[in-house]
């Protein structure tokens, strides 16, 4: 049980690393991290390995996580997914907690108003449709954390297939029952022509 908590908390830990991102110009902007590109990578592989870790650990604990707080996991994203689609970016940001980190293929975005602000271009300006469905929910035994895997689509405003993927949503137990999400990483599928490069 002990080893199960732990290893989720190093996952939580790993996005608490604060690693400013600097805008064109060298300045720092308030309330977004923008981190190098080989900060970067440094920081996703750890932000990773805690996640797979957790997923590992979570098979050697005494007690699994009750099932009820996996299935509520799985609720939590997928009302994520008609938030997002119902509001756009306010619906996005509005199940992040304050502090909560996002990667991005640019860079690492961190805190929820930031988490917000880098979304407005993609749902409420391009009108892209991101659609997604968690396929797995693993609770730590503490059943205070959580996380859960799936697969997304994007659509443009023509409703045309523009790019597919897979994340991992990092969950955080709210003191009022809710769930809030600590972390939130997607990767893209590659394209025919990233497969068919040398």
């Amino acid at each position: 049980m002990a080893i199960a908590q732990s290893c989720f908390e190093y996952s939580i830990r790993a996005r608490a690393i604060d690693c400013r991102v600097p805008k064109a110009d060298g300045r720092l902007n308030a309330g977004t991290t923008v981190v190098p590109v080989a900060q970067t990578e440094v920081l996703v592989r750890l932000s990773i390995a805690g996640v797979f870790a957790a997923a590992l650990c979570s098979g050697c604990a005494s007690d699994p996580p009750a099932k009820d707080i996996a299935a509520e996991l799985m609720a939590a994203d997928r009302a994520f997914a008609a938030e997002t689609a119902a509001r756009g970016a306010d619906g996005w940001a509005s199940f992040f907690e304050i502090d909560a980190v996002m990667y991005e293929s640019e860079g690492i975005v961190a805190g929820r108003d930031a988490i917000r602000d880098a979304r407005v271009s993609v749902f409420d300006e391009a009108r892209m449709d991101l659609r997604w469905d968690p396929d797995t929910a693993i609770a730590a035994a503490s059943g205070e954390l959580g996380y859960t895997l799936g697969r997304w689509q994007v659509y443009d405003s023509s409703g045309a297939p523009v790019g597919t993927g897979r994340y991992v949503t990092i969950w955080h137990l709210q003191p009022d029952g809710s769930w809030k999400i600590a972390l939130d990483i997607g990767n893209e599928d590659p394209t025919p022509d990233d497969t068919d490069a040398p």
